[in-house]
């Protein structure tokens, strides 16, 4: 699991032709066998989002059998942190780790 604290971002105002800074906490992260069970146990990314809030989150997942889970950790963040922006990728790796 990876996030970034200052992960800034640049962008031009059209109008005023200044540069404006815009800081974001990303959470990059592999799904794991953990993440699998919601409503059982919490895995190691909703016990993240229990405890920092992040604006983005992008989910990498390196196996199908992981794309239901992903799913549902999109659904559960929709409900319940509705400003985080959630994705979730394939990734091929024989091993996250």
């Amino acid at each position: 699991m990876f996030y970034g604290e200052n992960s800034n971002c640049l962008f031009l105002d059209v109008q005023t032709d200044q540069i404006i800074r815009v800081t974001m906490k990303i959470l990059l992260t592999f799904i794991g066998n953990n993440d699998c069970y919601i409503d059982e146990k919490p895995g190691a990314i909703l016990s993240i989002l229990k405890e920092i809030e992040f604006d983005k989150m992008y989910i990498l997942y390196n196996n199908e059998k992981y794309l239901k889970p992903a799913s549902d950790i999109l659904r559960y963040c929709r409900k319940n942190h509705p400003q985080l922006e959630v994705f979730y990728q394939e990734a091929l790796t024989e091993n996250p780790i």
